[in-house]
């Protein structure tokens, strides 16, 4: 999610992405249940367009 949400315009995705993926990689729970509430309620205001 990281990357492709970068890559892609989704700058807050790409952070939350990032923030998870530290605090796997250091074992700390918190910060992990913290953004997945955070990226739930991003995602729920995504907007899908297509052109």
């Amino acid at each position: 999610m990281k990357g492709a949400g970068g890559m892609y315009g989704f700058d807050q995705l790409a952070a939350m992405a990032a923030t998870i993926e530290e605090a796997a990689k250091a074992g700390t729970q918190s910060p992990i249940e913290t953004e997945l509430k955070a990226l739930a309620v991003y995602l729920e205001s995504v907007q899908v367009v297509f052109d």
